[in-house]
């Protein structure tokens, strides 16, 4: 699968995610906000694997291409772990009180 590709349903099930969480917080702003912000930082590690075998020369067309993964031959997912949605759902079951707050991390949870 492409990058680009990976990337997209990532944002697309995000904004799934988020529909789902609206729905039952009724909080549309913050929960698309944060729902996307979810899907997005998750891929945030990609641009590590970019930096660590390009450098600083940014290429769009070789990130969205993947060439760092064959470059390197290494992908690092760092923040691709199951163990933060656990994270994120004991923070928002137990922890956090507040609509808002709650709101806020079932996004960034399901995001």
């Amino acid at each position: 699968m492409s990058l680009f590709l990976h990337l997209t349903l990532h944002v697309l099930s995000g904004l799934l995610a988020g529909y789902f969480v609206w729905k039952y917080y009724k909080k549309p702003t913050l929960t698309f906000g944060f729902s996307f912000l979810g899907a997005v930082l998750i891929d945030l590690d990609h641009f590590i694997d970019y930096f660590l075998a390009f450098g600083f020369n940014f290429k769009l067309d070789y990130f969205t291409h993947g060439y760092q993964f064959l470059k390197s031959d290494k992908i690092y997912v760092l923040f691709h772990g199951w163990e933060y949605v656990i994270i994120f759902l004991i923070l928002g079951l137990f922890i956090f009180k507040s609509k808002t707050a709650k709101t806020v991390i079932f996004a960034l949870a399901f995001g």
